[in-house]
């Protein structure tokens, strides 16, 4: 593991690195060469890592990124703990090698980003059909764009799968569900479900050529806990949670918008409270261990095989202080969650019932990029069923497979242009 050294200070506009400032550095994005004179870093051999903002192409949107310092900590909590919840797992030990965690829970404002794909994927269907038209005017508006827009000419040109291509969020069935709690920008996304949170990390990552993903279970913990050892990350009095957390005591019952509360000891926010947060890992008693090993990262994660039993940790605005502990965890039931959905397959996209009102997520960035078949279990299906539902749901025109690169947000720039306009109004 790379030996680090974590600092800390109060971070200042001048601390974050934009994604468009180290387009012409050698370094990736996110390590400087030269210890900051201020702000939060952490050293490594490759330098130092510090804080960065990276804007979603094609808007103005940015995600906020904060370095995580390498380490072995305490997982889980001891079963003799008097305020131990039902689900937490044993202690084990787990090293874990530095990464970026996204300062705030992932907002409606970053969510939305991907959820307009459904529409502008339909669009390149619809230019990609006119093109087989047997009515001449329509074929040639149709060759117009392509001859004029060489960002959609490329991706129409690109034959994808479900295994490289992306699938994009069908519109809610219900929206005054998932919007129970407002529309605002800066609320916390919530109600999709871990296949839907595992998309939005790939489409991330191939256009904006970063490697993204959700944290693993002890990742999320280790961010959440910021050196500590107690209950809460404050400690271990339910008194304190009150300045960093929303939960069933503050919240009005509501999500809140991301940021208002202090942060924790490492310059996160929300990471107890607010949503929980979808992480990699189903639900599991406990990791397998020898012992008196300490894991390795990859050891202590469950990957999933359904999509039952998911994980989501921090606990909500409707929970109790006992259940936004660090240690708490929340699992998933997949049926339940989606009665009200009158869909056949029921949607791999959103949860239609309490609590996933009150679940969300937010990404990681490893600082070594994952090898391609260990980043394969972080964005692939985890079971043939879902596979099986979401090829019947696109096949069926009830969602909708494209490409993601880093022309994507390029070619749905050009799909505002009038030769597109006139096509999908049938003005040609």
């Amino acid at each position: 593991m790379k030996s680090c050294t974590f600092c800390c200070a109060i971070i200042v506009a001048c601390g974050l690195l934009r994604a468009a400032d180290d387009s012409t550095s050698e370094l990736p994005l996110g390590i400087v060469a030269d210890k900051p004179e201020t702000g939060r870093f952490v050293e490594v051999d490759r330098r130092f890592m510090v804080p960065y903002a990276t804007t979603l192409p094609g808007s103005d949107v940015a995600i906020e990124m904060v370095p995580v310092p390498g380490g072995v900590f305490t997982f889980g909590s001891s079963p003799g703990d008097a305020d131990r919840g039902e689900f937490e797992l044993d202690a084990v030990e787990v090293r874990l090698p530095p990464f970026w965690i996204a300062k705030y829970e992932t907002t409606w404002a970053e969510y939305w980003q991907y959820m307009k794909l459904i529409d502008d994927f339909a669009k390149f269907e619809s230019i990609a059909t006119s093109l087989k038209s047997d009515k001449p005017k329509l074929a040639h508006a149709a060759k117009q764009i392509v001859a004029n827009l060489p960002a959609i000419a490329a991706t129409l040109d690109e034959q994808v799968t479900l295994v490289d291509g992306i699938t994009a969020p069908t519109p809610l069935y219900d929206p005054s569900t998932t919007y129970e709690h407002g529309e605002d920008p800066q609320l916390p996304a919530a109600t999709m479900t871990p296949y839907a949170a595992k998309q939005y990390t790939e489409w991330l990552s191939k256009v904006t050529g970063q490697q993204y993903r959700l944290p693993t279970e002890a990742e999320w913990e280790y961010v959440a806990r910021a050196g500590s050892t107690t209950s809460y990350p404050t400690g271990d009095q339910v008194e304190t949670l009150d300045d960093y957390a929303w939960y069933d005591e503050n919240s009005d019952f509501a999500t809140q918008k991301v940021g208002q509360k202090k942060p924790n000891a490492w310059g996160i926010h929300d990471m107890i409270g607010n949503v929980a947060e979808w992480v990699i890992d189903e639900y599991d008693d406990e990791p397998a261990q020898a012992t008196g090993q300490v894991l390795t990262w990859e050891q202590a994660i469950r990957w999933p095989s359904s999509e039952e039993g998911r994980i989501a940790r921090g606990g909500f605005y409707d929970s109790v202080a006992e259940d936004v502990r660090s240690t708490s965890r929340l699992y998933s039931e997949d049926g339940d969650w989606k009665i009200e959905d009158p869909n056949q397959p029921k949607s791999p996209w959103w949860y239609t019932e309490y609590p996933s009102t009150g679940v969300g997520f937010r990404v990681v960035r490893s600082l070594d990029p994952l090898p391609g078949h260990v980043i394969a279990k972080f964005w692939e299906f985890n079971s043939p069923e879902m596979e099986e539902d979401v090829t019947k749901r696109v096949d069926g025109g009830r969602g909708k497979l494209g490409p993601a690169n880093p022309t994507l947000p390029k070619a749905q720039g050009e799909l505002e242009d009038e030769l597109v306009t006139n096509l999908l109004e049938g003005k040609n």
